[in-house]
Formats: C-alpha cells, structure tokens, sequence
C-alpha cells in the first residue's frame, strides 16, 4: 500500500517529532511557490510564459522542482540529506552535497558554501513523499523498483527543474549541469579560503 503526506520542510526541520517520516521505500516530490519557482526559472534561464501550462506539475497552488527516491529510508534522504545536511567543503568537494541542494544554492546563490540561504529556501519549500509499505528496504528488488519508477516519474510529461539526471523532458534548462558545476568551483574556493 502507498501512504501519502504533504509536510512543510520547515516543519521537519524544527520539529521532527511531531512530523515522523517513515524508514522505509519510497519517492518525493518538493515543491515551491509560484514565486520561488519563478525565481529558479529565470537563473535557469527558462521562461514561465513560454513553457506549455500542462508541463507544470501543480498541487495545491504548487510547483513541483524536484523529485526524488529512497531506496532504503524516506527520513534518510528527505530529512538527513535535503534539509539538515551541511554543505562543508569535503561534501562539496566529493560530490556528496545531496542534488537538490548543491542545485539550489548552484542555482540561486552562485555557489554550494551557501548553507543559510540554501536552508532558508528549502524551508519555504512543502514535501509531498509517497511511502511504499509493503517494499522491504532490505530487499535488492525493492530498490531496483524504485529506481525504475523514478525514471518514469521524472519523465512523466511535467517539468522538473531540477531534475538534471535521466530528465528527458524537452522543456529542461541546458545550463543546470554549468551552474551546479560553477557553483561547486566557487563553494570550494570560497570554503578554502575560510580554512586558511
């Protein structure tokens, strides 16, 4: 059976006791104003009044800008690796700053060091996470399912920006992959300096 809630990242941020998310398989979606999804077009050089209205995965007045998957623990991925994770220089420097993170402060701010205003967006973002009850993480085939309808629902005909990998969409920004890009190169120079 697949259990759905809608949380505010700010929510889990500040208080996860209130708001548990489950260890167990599943996928996400985060979404944002209409003003902050506005906001990653233009840096992505993407304009709204240009892309078809049916390419926008909208809910609750919503706009989705990434989608995600846990093969093992939705609380994992969503809450340990998307809100809470620091963006140090050795998680930059390895490639292991989660990708909706390094995509927002890449995108928004100009470099992956910048934890606040990363942390301030994300906290302004609603999750809509989809938990598969009867999926045993421990199990090699739950992940190989999940993995495959991950494909399909970035690729579901509706726009995810920040989406850059197996994103086929033909709407999707070509300069996403440069900003990350640029945006770790100057999140490293930025935090070498700080540790000089």
């Amino acid at each position: 059976m697949i259990i759905e809630t809608i949380v505010k990242a700010v929510d889990l941020r500040k208080n996860l006791s209130e708001n548990p998310v489950p260890e167990g398989v599943g996928y996400y979606k985060w979404y944002a104003t209409k003003e902050d999804f506005i906001k990653l077009l233009e840096e992505l050089e993407l304009d709204f009044d240009n892309i078809p209205p049916e390419q926008w995965d909208i809910e609750n007045g919503l706009y989705c800008i990434y989608l995600g998957i846990a093969t093992k623990s939705l609380k994992n991925r969503i809450v340990d690796w998307h809100i809470n994770q620091h963006n140090t220089l050795s998680l930059i420097k390895s490639g292991y700053l989660s990708t909706l993170r390094n995509s927002i402060s890449s995108v928004l701010f100009k470099n992956q060091a910048d934890e606040t205003g990363t942390n301030n967006f994300i906290d302004g973002l609603t999750i809509h996470y989809y938990y598969f009850d009867d999926l045993d993480p421990n199990l090699e085939s739950s992940g190989e399912q999940i993995e495959k309808l991950e494909t399909g629902l970035i690729n579901d005909g509706h726009l995810k920006i920040l989406n850059g990998a197996k994103n086929k969409n033909p709407y999707r920004s070509r300069k996403l992959s440069k900003l990350r890009k640029k945006g770790k190169e100057e999140g490293i120079r930025l935090l070498s300096q700080q540790s000089k």
